[in-house]
């Protein structure tokens, strides 16, 4: 049952992610939404490794020195996503809000050279 949670989480959070990304639909932001798909579908493939012990992957937290490269995958996977989801959910709500209350670069097409003008965000 506690698979099940860990999975939902890991769901709510690609979730909340993808939803702050995909309102921008820049290129920064369709590559950040990509790392969050990947990095989701990554943990979820955890998980389910752990939770069902697919090939002792449930070991990984005791195995050591004698690690399969499942339990090394699962346990470095693990390590380094529970650092990394939260990071990009926080970097997509940063993006999101700063796109809400934010201001653009407006070049002045008109005039070669001419610096760019800081205006006023409108909607779009």
């Amino acid at each position: 049952m506690a698979s099940l949670g860990t999975l939902i989480a890991i769901a709510a959070g690609v979730a909340v992610g993808l939803v702050l990304t995909l309102y921008r639909r820049q290129p920064a932001d369709v590559m950040l939404a990509g790392a969050l798909t990947v990095l989701g579908a990554v943990l979820a493939l955890d998980v389910l490794a752990y939770a069902t012990d697919f090939r002792d992957a449930d070991g990984a937290i005791d195995c050591w020195p004698h690690c399969t490269t499942i339990q090394n995958t699962v346990k470095w996977s693990f390590t380094i996503g529970a650092v990394l989801l939260p990071a990009l959910v926080a970097v997509a709500t940063v993006r999101a809000v700063l796109k809400r209350h934010g201001t653009h670069v407006v070049t002045d097409s008109r005039r070669p050279g001419s610096l760019p003008a800081t205006t006023p965000r409108t909607m779009e």
